[in-house]
């Protein structure tokens, strides 16, 4: 699973992890109040989600590797009435996360906005509204506050929405909201990588998926591949997974555009050669996360359709 060094930087999936912010308290204490009771495997599968790192480091390098923003790229924010399931809803609101941290660095409020919509929309149907303070988002938007003013906003506001979902004892929801954040981030990075062809964005993908197999180790047994709520999400998560296992590697000290990543090598033991994601591989990669947003566009098909 790799050291918290090594996981530094892993970005787009916490935006959504601090919805499981909350494990940083006791878990049995915010539970305990529901007259819950957590087991240990609880616990440490919610300091495993807490255990993700931060999102606006990624984002950043996002950002300085590409400063076109693909408004095109975000998922549409009237589609949320698609999502009539609370676990599709979960998935939903990581998702929209995603989208609004996405615009909000790349100082599009317009966007951000509309994304930010849907994440009132989706907090709603969790009845998870009055954790979320979409208001104060929405106003600093309005008013053009700094990107990361904006961001600590948002990251507010997921910490307590993680209350909530703590109190609840609601890890597979949490889980599925994480996963959204993180495959919507993956997707709008793989984009990126694709257009660009830059090796630093290859690099960031090869780096993800340290994220993603902590993610897997903390997610819920009641939420795997036999759950018809939750496992074509798991499925497409274990299958990310093998995609981002074909990498290759070079030195840093190579000539070329590789040279310039040194910046990447921060979290790295730079004695160690650089991994990246070969262009190659980008199409599965991809089509396995426009499977994943077809979650978040259309009524699910039948489970039979789904194994094809």
């Amino acid at each position: 699973m790799g050291d918290k060094t090594s996981l530094k930087g892993l970005g787009w999936v916490v935006a959504l992890a601090l919805l499981i912010a909350g494990c940083q308290q006791n878990p049995h204490d915010t539970v305990a109040s529901e007259g819950l009771q957590l087991t240990a495997d609880y616990r440490e599968r919610c300091q495993l989600l807490d255990a993700l790192p931060a999102p606006t480091e990624t984002a950043m390098r996002l950002h300085r590797q590409d400063p076109l923003f693909r408004a095109d790229l975000l998922l549409p924010a009237g589609h949320t009435d698609y999502l009539r399931t609370t676990e599709r809803q979960a998935l939903g609101l990581g998702a929209y996360v995603a989208d609004v941290a996405y615009a909000n660095l790349y100082q599009h409020p317009l966007e951000a906005g509309q994304s930010l919509r849907a994440v009132e929309t989706l907090a709603q149907k969790l009845n998870l509204s009055d954790a979320l303070n979409v208001q104060a988002l929405a106003k600093g938007l309005e008013e053009g506050v700094s990107s990361d003013t904006l961001m600590s906003r948002l990251n507010l506001g997921a910490a307590a929405l993680s209350t909530q979902l703590q109190k609840r004892g609601q890890l597979p929801l949490a889980a599925m909201a994480v996963a959204g954040c993180y495959l919507e981030g993956l997707y709008l990075l793989a984009r990126h990588a694709k257009a660009t062809q830059k090796p630093a964005l290859l690099a960031e993908l090869a780096n993800q998926k340290s994220a993603l197999d902590v993610l897997l180790a903390a997610w819920p047994d009641t939420a795997g591949s036999d759950n018809p709520a939750t496992g074509k999400t798991y499925a497409l998560l274990r299958a990310t997974q093998r995609s981002l296992e074909d990498v290759q590697e070079v030195a840093l000290s190579a000539s070329g555009e590789w040279r310039q990543m040194n910046d990447l090598a921060v979290y790295m033991d730079q004695t160690q050669p650089l991994r990246y994601l070969p262009t190659d591989k980008l199409p599965k990669l991809l089509s396995l996360l426009a499977q994943a947003r077809q979650q978040l566009q259309a009524p699910l098909p039948d489970q039979n359709q789904l194994s094809h």
